[in-house]
């Protein structure tokens, strides 16, 4: 029998009351278990494969500290205050949202893929607009759950550890764009997302790292792997490559656009939206 034990939006635990006797049980807390082939399901590869013993024992101390954490808020009361319940209700409709724009993307696949010959053709029909007048950069950026996941993250950087190890070890998705230090944008199009972070971009000089700087629960730094300055010829190639990266997420864009204006039209359709004008806001605000 599986019983299973629910925090409000956020946790869902389950504990086995009997458990087969021949899966080793790595680590126990009141009677919840982490198993030997739960951690090596959740455990990256990499870390497996350069010390599995160890990797198994740090991801069973740091299963055992986060069940603490939980039972002690839970405890005192925590997964029924009010403010708690409202930012869990608040996380679960960002996660519905970004979820189902993926799904979305998902199923029209086809229409995101952007081949060399498309960015040819746009880089034929835009030359013009394809002049250096601002600085291009190559940049790397890794989000992390914990800052001292980020602070680790970085002192291996700064060791020599290489990037795409750091980045399997302890990247998580924060809905934010990627940069892995492959292509070159231009600095108007980096980091909008992150403004907070944008600004250490044009102070900052090739191969130095951010700080580690906090935004939306996650924890952030980046690397500037390359530059080319204001009136530096383009090359090509590496233009193309951009411009095939810039068209996906047009693509993306106009997907997501179209999708929503449907929604839109529906709702409007079923009298289900009403909403007042900009004059009637601003209305009601100048008689107050």
């Amino acid at each position: 029998m599986l019983v299973c034990t629910l925090l409000p939006a956020l946790l869902l635990s389950c504990t086995k009351e009997t458990i087969d006797a021949e899966i080793p049980v790595v680590a126990e807390i009141g009677g919840e278990q982490l198993t030997l082939e739960d951690a090596l399901d959740k455990i990256p590869p990499a870390l497996l494969n350069a010390d599995s013993a160890r990797a198994i024992s740090q991801f069973a101390d740091q299963w055992t500290a986060e069940r603490l954490w939980l039972r002690e808020a839970v405890r005192i009361g925590l997964h029924e205050d009010p403010e708690f319940l409202d930012r869990a209700e608040r996380a679960r409709e960002q996660l519905l949202i970004q979820y189902l724009q993926e799904t979305v993307l998902r199923e029209n696949a086809a229409e995101l893929t952007v081949e060399k010959e498309d960015a040819q053709v746009y880089y034929q029909e835009h030359k013009d607009k394809f002049i250096l007048n601002e600085k291009f950069l190559k940049i790397w950026m890794i989000s992390t759950q914990t800052r001292a996941d980020a602070v680790r993250a970085r002192e291996e950087l700064m060791r020599g550890i290489p990037r795409e190890k750091v980045y399997e070890k302890y990247h998580v998705d924060s809905g934010s764009q990627s940069y892995h230090g492959e292509l070159f944008h231009p600095l108007s199009w980096l980091l909008n997302d992150l403004p907070f972070m944008k600004t250490y971009l044009e102070n900052m000089g090739r191969n130095e790292l951010s700080p580690v700087l906090s935004f939306q629960g996650k924890y952030h730094f980046i690397q500037i792997m390359d530059e080319k300055t204001t009136d530096e010829t383009p090359d090509l190639e590496w233009l193309i490559e951009t411009l095939q990266g810039m068209l996906q997420r047009e693509n993306s864009a106009k997907i997501l656009n179209s999708f929503i204006r449907s929604l839109s039209l529906r709702a409007e359709s079923n009298l289900e939206i009403n909403r007042m004008s900009e004059d009637q806001i601003r209305t009601i605000l100048n008689e107050k």
